[in-house]
């Protein structure tokens, strides 16, 4: 579906009120595509059309979308927080077959916004990461210790806006008994961080992976740089794309790992969709627009690639792989 005037790709950000959302609006804007943003915020960038719609959490969400892709003849949804995204790749029949929407298919996308599920399933499928558990899972804070080999990073465990993490390194940091499982513990890993931008075609396509080293200047601001070239890079990389091949994601996503102090990269964390640095690559989004463009519907050619997560968490807790 096109809009009616002349032939212009028409996009509708869900969930655009963010950083992200603003950087990809004006990215998508640059490329000739007009731009409508849909959030319980709006979404101050100049020339975009905002609709202020019920939070992604609230049953509203998914219908208001449907009802926007029907008025302004949208023909791409890009979900840009990983509720919509969840939302989205669940009810995608609900919006039509003349759109395109940049999920990953509803399986993938269903485990996405709980951290203790994506790190289950990439523990069962081999990838390296950080010992991890529950509170539930301990006693309390020195057994945490104890498991985490003395130092652990407190993160929420559901996937929000806010990136905030405690690093917890003695018992007197942290009252334990104030924690529930709404909370993921684990382990602190010191070492070279990296973002990793991937995109994986679902059918076919031009793949792409890009990989960001971020490192910390003597006044204390943080740079973001490419890297590329040599091998403890490569293997950045290539544990990334196994990442995303583990959880079944395809389209763009985000890898967030450190390299370790004998070199392994160890993967903290995922984002499906256009994550957090994906703005600095901006050639992502041609790759996404030229996929669609080609393929037409890139949703559900991909489903979930098994792999159980049975057993409580505290026995995924018991080594890296």
């Amino acid at each position: 579906m096109r809009d009616a005037g002349a032939g212009q790709r028409v996009a509708l950000l869900g969930g655009g009120g963010s950083p992200v959302g603003r950087e990809l609006a004006e990215q998508l804007i640059a490329r000739g595509i007009r731009v409508h943003s849909a959030d319980a915020r709006a979404l101050r960038v100049r020339s975009v059309a905002n609709h202020v719609v019920p939070d992604a959490t609230d049953p509203g969400f998914l219908p208001a979308i449907a009802r926007l892709v029907r008025r302004h003849l949208i023909d791409i949804v890009i979900p840009l927080n990983t509720v919509a995204l969840q939302q989205v790749s669940a009810g995608r029949s609900l919006l039509g077959t003349d759109v395109d929407v940049v999920v990953p298919g509803a399986g993938p996308a269903a485990i996405m916004h709980d951290r203790l599920l994506v790190s289950a399933k990439l523990w069962s499928h081999g990838v390296t990461i950080p010992n991890f558990a529950v509170p539930s899972d301990l006693p309390d804070v020195d057994a945490a210790l104890r498991l985490m080999a003395g130092e652990f990073v407190l993160r929420a465990r559901f996937v929000t806006d806010r990136r905030t993490a405690t690093l917890v390194r003695t018992s007197g940091d942290l009252d334990w008994s104030t924690l529930d499982d709404n909370s993921l513990v684990q382990q602190f890993v010191a070492g070279a961080a990296y973002a990793v931008i991937v995109h994986r075609p679902p059918n076919g396509g031009r793949r792409l992976t890009v990989v960001l080293e971020k490192t910390i200047r003597a006044d204390g601001e943080v740079v973001t740089s490419r890297v590329a070239g040599d091998r403890r890079v490569e293997e950045v990389e290539r544990v990334a794309q196994a990442t995303v091949r583990a959880l079944g994601l395809t389209g763009p996503a985000e890898v967030m790992l450190r390299s370790s102090s004998d070199g392994t990269p160890i993967v903290l964390d995922v984002t499906a969709g256009f994550g957090p640095h994906s703005p600095l690559v901006p050639e992502l989004v041609d790759v996404v627009l030229e996929s669609h463009a080609q393929h037409g519907n890139l949703t559900e050619r991909l489903t979930d690639g098994g792999g159980g997560t049975g057993g409580s968490s505290l026995r995924h807790a018991r080594g890296q792989r």
